[in-house]
């Protein structure tokens, strides 16, 4: 190197520190780059390692999938047997498809037609689909060819699937005797790949995948996955997967990230380039900044000297030197003597205790003695200063030792700080007078060794529930917690509500003074300070030093500044004892009032029609509704809503016309009860508006009126009975008179036709016809005693009866005329289904239906009967159905249940009766009967209650 070029560079940069500063600027920033360009060399190169890692992660799950598929396809083969004919395809298919999760479908495909699916759900479409027809697609075929051609295993696709979707299926060519006999093909959805491959795990923010196939058909590769990220030239690595023209891409989506990662580090080589060419130029710097402030140091003393004079001068506070001899101020400032009103002149011919108050001066002679014997070497109190017109100043005075001859004293004016501390002294001896003579009985107490014993017990900062149950167990807490309190102060009125002589007397017998309800609320306190809170206040009872025991209001509060000690607690505790027996009183005279209202048999209510809400409820709203009071208040329409649906206009239409004029109601109405039940309730309602508030109010009274609303529906129930009883024995007695005064007659006429006839045939003839005619009147009057029985036996004994079991019973003894009609009948009755009735009323009822069925037929017609049975309102329904060609008495149904209506083929005498006492026995075990009938059949249907 040059010796001489270097020495002049270095002569340069000593002249010319920005030159120095340059060139290493430039060197770092050089440095800096370099170190970033092989920072970026690592970070390409790490990321390429990553992608080919991903790739190959994914590669390998993907081909471990589709050597799966020919795993799959090779154990279908295997089920094809010597006849070419599968066998325990299902149970193969079945456990392929629960070892491979990846496969969705398998196939046989013999002759290239799809034969065998599973799972077939779903999949039906492709059953019977020929992959090897020329119409289809050609695709397809020709890649079933090229499967075939290369006698190994073919994944074709991704392509669209009959039954819907994208998939891929591999077809394994199946030879026997090297006959070609078909394909067994696996389908693999493409979300099923996606899922094997990991693909899904993998893919971030940083990288995604594509699959592509190459088109030998449109001769272009083909994509798969629905990826947005576009695939350039330096972006992507792509392996292949199979033989079949297969590639796997993963593609970097953010490929121009490389220059915001490098960004920090360029930045940082820039900026460091720069702090190091300042560094530089600030060192360089260094030594002609030395040789000028040599240059510039005696003009720096002439200035301090200047400055110091500047500052004695226009200082805000007293600045004086004092002559040690003669103890005479030598200079002071301005400020000094505009304090005290003197010129500086005049100051210099005063001493300092000829300034000071007199009252001050024994103090300052003291401190002065002491500065000059050099016991100390300064001193600072505060003074009086006496100024020219004899005001008086407060100063702080610091007197400090510059030599053996001079003193320097420091004159502060305080005058206006001392006024506040006396304003301070006057405040607090108002605050003390204010808590001395306060109205309000006031404590002040020191909690801070009551916090100390419960932190050495370690419950501050503990939830209350844990606190709680602490003092549970260890009762003893709440008296340790009294004894560390320590009262500090309290008032007058204190000893006034405790009944003490002096503050001594209360302080020594505080903790006599506590109740159970007072270390309740020591308890309180403790929770309070745990928990970390500055107050809270609470009701209590304490006795006083008379052993009167009074409620108080108690308030606990940390004064400002002491909420971690707890040194200082203002506790106020008001005398409430008057207001608590009023309370008492008073809740004792509501829960009078609320037992009066609550002993009514009906729901009081108050409802203010301003607001729209409920303002009470009486409690038996529970007992007859079955609804919560809390249910009422809070839904302003509950009420309304819960009214029958038949009434509920009506009654709001009533109530929304009350007024001053109109302002009483009486209502009967329904309601929904909690249970669902329908009740009836009389509700008796008043307008009500007070004069001095201006509030509408409601108020009523309901009333469950249920109970007699049934009375009269049972009494309206029985007078329509007895009216429909009255009139049946009217009827009765009406056909009873004329059929008995016709068998009458028939045997006057038969007498009076023996008296005549004196011919012994004759008469014979006669006598036989008054035997028949006789025997006629004694069935109808045994007939008329039966139904008489019905009508006056009250108490019917009723049993327990299988319906089924009845009608069978009855069938049977009706055997011998259901054979000669030939009749078919039909029993649909279940087994189990039980009645209470009456057996000998349910025997008879049942046969005479049958009997009037069999014999009312056609003669030349074969009865069909069905008997079934069904539930409807509380009823057990027993059915008898004529099918075919009905009975056709749809236009007589009332006349075929009177008395004396024989069926028309009836050959027998008097059965007349038989459907009427039928009709009887039902009705008076409260059922009923009804008869439909039209031209092809005639149903029955009696009511069992």
């Amino acid at each position: 190197m040059n010796t001489y070029a270097s020495n002049s560079l270095v002569s340069k940069v000593k002249i010319n520190p920005k030159l120095g500063g340059l060139l290493i600027y430039v060197l770092v920033l050089c440095f800096g780059l370099f170190i970033s360009y092989l920072r970026s060399e690592i970070i390409i190169k790490n990321r390429q390692n990553e992608m080919s890692s991903l790739l190959s992660i994914a590669q390998k799950n993907i081909q471990q999938s589709l050597n799966n598929s020919y795993t799959a396809n090779l154990t279908l083969a295997l089920t094809i047997d010597r006849e070419n004919k599968p066998r325990n395809f299902e149970k193969v298919a079945e456990e392929i498809i629960k070892q491979n999760p990846t496969i969705d479908l398998v196939q046989l495909v013999p002759n290239g037609i799809i034969t065998h699916v599973y799972p077939l759900k779903g999949n039906e479409s492709v059953v019977g689909f020929n992959i090897l027809d020329t119409t289809i697609n050609p695709i397809i075929r020709s890649e079933a060819l090229k499967a075939i051609s290369k006698r190994k295993m073919f994944f074709a696709g991704p392509i669209e699937l009959k039954q819907g979707g994208i998939g891929i299926i591999g077809r394994l060519p199946i030879f026997n005797n090297n006959e070609f006999w078909g394909f067994s093909a696996v389908v693999i959805r493409i979300e099923s790949l996606i899922k094997a491959s990991g693909i899904e795990q993998i893919q971030s923010k940083q990288y995604s995948f594509q699959l592509s196939k190459y088109n030998h058909a449109t001769k272009k590769e083909e994509f798969f996955f629905e990826n947005k990220t576009e695939i350039k030239d330096t972006n992507f690595k792509v392996v292949n997967i199979n033989d079949e023209d297969w590639k796997l891409y993963i593609i970097d989506k953010k490929k121009n990230q490389l220059l915001a990662e490098l960004l920090p580090s360029l930045l940082l080589a820039f900026l460091l380039s720069i702090v190091s060419g300042l560094f530089a130029y600030f060192i360089l710097k260094r030594p002609a900044q030395l040789i000028r402030l040599v240059n510039l140091q005696a003009k720096e003393i002439i200035k301090t000297e200047s400055l110091f004079k500047t500052i004695f001068d226009k200082a805000a506070v007293g600045i004086a030197k004092i002559c040690v001899q003669q103890q005479q101020f030598d200079t002071v400032n301005d400020h000094f003597a505009n304090m005290l009103g003197y010129s500086a002149k005049e100051l210099k011919t005063k001493t300092l205790t000829e300034i000071t108050q007199e009252c001050d001066n024994i103090l300052v002679q003291e401190k002065e003695q002491l500065l000059k014997s050099g016991e100390i070497e300064d001193y600072t109190i505060e003074i009086r200063l006496r100024a020219k017109d004899n005001r008086e100043i407060w100063v702080n005075l610091i007197v400090s030792t510059v030599s053996s001859s001079v003193n320097i004293a420091i004159i502060e004016d305080i005058t206006e700080k001392k006024k506040g501390e006396n304003q301070i002294i006057e405040s607090n001896k108002r605050l003390k007078s204010l808590f001395d003579d306060s109205p309000i009985p006031l404590w002040e107490e020191d909690f801070s060794e009551v916090k100390n014993y419960l932190i050495s017990i370690d419950l501050i900062g503990k939830t209350k529930k844990e606190i709680e149950e602490y003092i549970i167990e260890h009762p003893e807490i709440i008296t340790e917690c009294v004894k560390r309190i320590r009262i500090i102060n309290m008032n007058q009125r204190c000893l006034t509500l405790h009944e003490a002589e002096n503050k001594a007397e209360l302080i020594d017998n505080f903790q006599s003074m506590l109740t159970d309800e007072s270390l309740q609320t020591v308890k309180k306190q403790i929770v309070v300070i745990c928990k970390n809170k500055s107050s809270f206040e609470t009701t209590t009872k304490v006795k006083t030093q008379k052993g009167t025991e009074k409620y108080i209001h108690l308030q606990w509060n940390v004064i400002s500044g002491y909420e971690e000690s707890l040194e200082r607690v203002i506790i106020t505790t008001e005398d409430i004892s008057e207001r608590v027996i009023a309370l008492s009183k008073l809740e004792e005279s509501e829960k009078k009032l609320n037992e009066l209202i609550n002993s009514i048999d009906g729901i009081v209510w108050e409802f203010n029609q301003e607001n729209g809400k409920f303002s009470f409820i009486s409690d038996k709203v529970e007992t007859i509704l079955g609804y919560s009071k809390e249910d009422i208040m809070l839904h302003n329409s509950f009420w309304e809503e819960h009214i029958a649906p038949e009434d509920q206009t009506a009654v709001l239409t009533h109530i929304k016309s009350l007024n001053s004029k109109n302002n009483y109601l009486d209502l009967e109405y329904r309601m929904i009860s909690a249970k669902g039940q329908t009740i009836w309730v009389r509700g008796i309602i008043n307008y009500l508006k007070n004069k001095r508030t201006k509030k509408k109010l409601i108020r009523g009274v309901i009333i469950d009126i249920t109970q007699a609303k049934q009375i009269e529906t049972n009494l309206y129930q029985s007078l329509d009975i007895v009216t429909e009883q009255n009139r049946r024995i009217f009827n009765f007695s009406h056909i009873v008179s004329h059929n008995l005064r016709s068998h009458t007659s028939n045997i006057q006429s038969i007498i009076n036709l023996l008296e005549i006839t004196q011919k012994p045939k004759d008469r014979e003839e006669l006598l036989d016809m008054l035997k028949v005619v006789s025997s006629d009147l004694d069935d109808s009057v045994h007939h008329l005693n039966e139904i008489t029985s019905i009508y006056t036996n009250i108490n019917i004994e009723k049993q327990k009866i299988q319906l089924k079991l009845a009608v069978e019973s009855v069938l049977s003894n009706l055997d011998n005329i259901i054979t000669l009609r030939k009749a078919k009948i039909k029993n649909l009755l279940v087994n189990n289904l039980v009645i209470h009735h009456n057996k000998l009323y349910l025997d008879n009822i049942i046969m005479n239906f049958m009997i009037y069925i069999l014999k009312n037929k056609d003669l030349k017609t074969i009865p069909n009967i069905e008997i079934a049975s069904y539930l409807e309102n509380n009823y057990v329904v027993l059915e008898i159905k004529d099918l075919g060609n009905g009975l056709n008495i749809d236009r007589n149904s009332d006349k075929i249940f009177s008395l004396f209506q024989s069926p028309e083929n009836d050959t027998d005498i008097n059965h007349g009766f038989g459907l009427f006492i039928a009709k009887s026995q039902i009705e008076a075990l409260n059922g009923k009967v009804q008869v439909e009938s039209s031209k092809n059949e005639t149903i029955f249907k009696i009511y069992f209650k």
